[in-house]
């Protein structure tokens, strides 16, 4: 088993079932191994709860030996840049807006209004003889390529 699935074991064992594994990234050197494991939560996640999980995760590898290494261990929330990956974390950002590039190129963008069986619908404003009328689109999950979150202050 490679080093990426025995940790994924370790945090997957460790977590409560309002909280999944975003992504486990394995970087650095040999000499020193960066391990960054990304964790969300259905209403987001807590620091303590990274630390707690970070604590566990790590006293598991000292005692099973699977790391023979000085590493780097960090157990943190995925970015608000971070794409959204799974079903969970697109119910959670219903409400917000969001940029979506399918895997066919094309770019939609809108207010995520609805998740259902692996479809969401986005809403976005368009403008059609001066009269701007909102249009609500329907989109697979499985034909998104990559999707985030859009920031906007003000709104």
């Amino acid at each position: 088993m490679q080093l990426k699935e025995k940790i994924e074991e370790i945090v997957s064992e460790r977590l409560s079932e309002e909280y999944f594994i975003v992504e486990i990234i394995i970087g650095g050197i040999k000499i020193k191994p960066k391990i960054t494991i990304l964790l969300d939560g259905d209403n987001g996640i807590t620091i303590d709860y990274c630390a707690e999980i970070s604590r566990k995760v790590a006293n598991e590898i000292e005692e099973k030996n699977i790391i023979d290494t000085a590493y780097t261990l960090e157990v943190s929330s995925p970015g608000i840049d971070f794409p959204l990956k799974f079903h969970r974390q697109y119910k959670k950002n219903i409400g917000r807006k969001l940029e979506i590039e399918l895997i066919d190129g094309n770019i939609k963008t809108g207010k995520l209004e609805e998740v259902n069986e692996g479809i969401l619908y986005l809403s976005a404003d368009k403008k059609k003889k001066a009269i701007e009328e909102t249009v609500k689109q329907e989109i697979k999950l499985e034909e998104i390529k990559k999707a985030v979150v859009i920031i906007s202050f003000g709104d």
